[in-house]
C-alpha cells in the first residue's frame, strides 16, 4: 500500500449544506462502527457505504479514499479523548500535583475501561501505521495543555524546558497507555497503571519537588522561583 500524504488522510471538502453534513456523518458513524470489531483491512469503501446506506460514488465526494475517512474518524476519537483528559486536568485544581497526576490517569483509564467499543477503536486507529500522525496530533495537543498548567509555567523554569518536560511527560504516558489497554487481564492493566503512576509522578518529581509552595497542575500560583534540577 503506497504511503499516505498529509493530503490524503484530509476530506476533500467540510460540507455546508444539511443534507451534506447529514452524509458524511453516516460515512463516518459507518466507518466506526465497523472499525469497533473488524480488522482495518475490512474498513473498506464498499463495506462502508452498505453499512451507511449509500452509493460508493458518495464516499468519494467527499473523501479521496478509505484512509481519509478513518483518519476523520480517527480524529473524532481522540478529540473526544483529549478533551476529557484536559478537563480532568482542570478539575484538579485544588489537589497536590502527585494526587492530580493519579486523578488524571484514573479517569483518562478508566473512560477507556468503561467503553470496550471506543477503547478497541482507538486500539485500532493508533496501531494502523498510516494513520500514526493522528496520536502525534493528539500528543502535541496534549503537551501543549499540560505545559500550559502553573505547576509547570511558573516553576521558574525555561518554557522551552517546560514545553520539552510536558513532551516527555505525554509521550511516555501515551506508550504505558498502550500496555494498559492491551493488557490481557484487569490485574495485569492494574499493575501497570500503578506503574504508570510511578513513572510519570518520579519524573514530574525532579522538577517539581523542589517548589513546595507549588501545590496543584491547575489554580493559583506564588511568584515563579527558580528550581534546580
Amino acid at each position: 500500500m503506497p504511503a499516505a500524504t498529509p493530503e490524503s488522510l484530509f476530506p476533500r471538502k467540510r460540507p455546508t449544506q444539511a443534507r451534506a453534513q447529514e452524509r458524511v456523518r453516516l460515512i463516518l458513524d459507518a466507518a466506526r462502527e465497523i472499525a469497533k470489531c473488524e480488522p482495518i483491512e475490512s474498513v473498506t469503501t464498499t463495506a462502508i457505504a452498505e453499512r451507511a446506506g449509500l452509493p460508493v460514488g458518495s464516499l468519494y465526494q467527499y473523501f479521496p479514499n478509505r484512509l481519509a475517512i478513518l483518519a476523520e474518524v480517527g480524529r473524532g476519537v481522540l478529540r473526544e479523548i483529549d478533551d476529557a483528559t484536559v478537563a480532568r486536568l482542570r478539575a484538579s485544581a485544588s489537589v497536590p500535583w502527585e494526587s492530580a497526576v493519579d486523578a488524571v490517569i484514573d479517569g483518562t483509564l478508566a473512560s477507556h475501561q468503561a467503553h470496550d467499543d471506543t477503547k478497541a477503536l482507538f486500539r485500532t486507529l493508533v496501531a494502523t501505521p498510516e494513520l500514526s500522525s493522528l496520536a502525534d496530533e493528539s500528543n502535541r495537543r496534549l503537551a501543549g495543555a499540560l505545559s500550559r498548567h502553573p505547576a509547570l509555567a511558573h516553576s521558574g523554569l525555561p518554557r522551552a524546558e517546560v514545553q520539552q518536560i510536558a513532551r516527555v511527560v505525554i509521550q511516555a504516558g501515551d506508550a504505558v497507555q498502550h500496555l494498559v489497554l492491551g493488557a490481557g487481564t484487569e490485574t495485569e492493566a492494574a499493575a501497570m497503571a500503578t506503574e504508570m503512576k510511578k513513572l510519570l509522578r518520579a519524573y514530574l518529581a525532579l522538577y517539581l519537588e523542589a517548589s513546595s509552595s507549588e501545590p496543584s497542575l491547575a489554580g493559583d500560583s506564588p511568584e515563579p522561583t527558580e528550581v534546580r534540577t
